[in-house]
């Protein structure tokens, strides 16, 4: 063991017991720090009734299945609440639908997509941005529209 002599610094007990203090409670301090994540844990959210509306874009649909490519332009899409959290959005042109969507809020403020059954990731909304990139199964949607009422 090393044994300190404060013969030179004339540090009397009282003093040290002062300073060992302040450097626990300085460590304590920096290890609570250390553990406090600053980004927040995602949850899945509420969206707020701007965004809720109709979207227009040009629209891409393909069916792998089939070969079998649609491309629509000026096409709608249309955001719609259908309760619990969750969300459906619509298409024209024949191009069916996505269900049953929930969302959160990421570190831009912007609402993306909850991976709910490993098809549904790839949307993001903006109070005037709607982008879809979604592969599911067989299938895949694009879709990036701006918003329109």
């Amino acid at each position: 063991m090393l044994n300190f002599k404060f013969k030179k610094f004339n540090l009397n007990k009282n003093m040290l017991k002062v300073v060992k203090f302040i450097v626990i409670v300085l460590i304590g301090f920096s290890l609570d720090a250390c553990k406090k994540s600053d980004t927040p844990t995602p949850t899945e959210v509420e969206l707020p009734e701007n965004i809720i509306g109709t979207f227009r874009a040009d629209c891409l649909y393909y069916t792998n299945g089939s070969n079998n490519m649609s491309t629509c332009s000026g096409a709608v899409a249309t955001l719609i609440d259908t309760g619990n959290d969750t969300y459906s959005i619509t298409f024209s042109n024949n191009v069916p639908a996505l269900v049953n969507l929930k969302f959160e809020v990421d570190n831009n403020g912007n609402y993306v997509s909850v991976d709910i059954d490993g098809s549904t990731a790839g949307i993001t909304l903006s109070a005037y941005d709607l982008n879809v990139g979604v592969n599911k199964t067989s299938e895949s949607w694009r879709f990036l529209g701006y918003k329109w009422k």
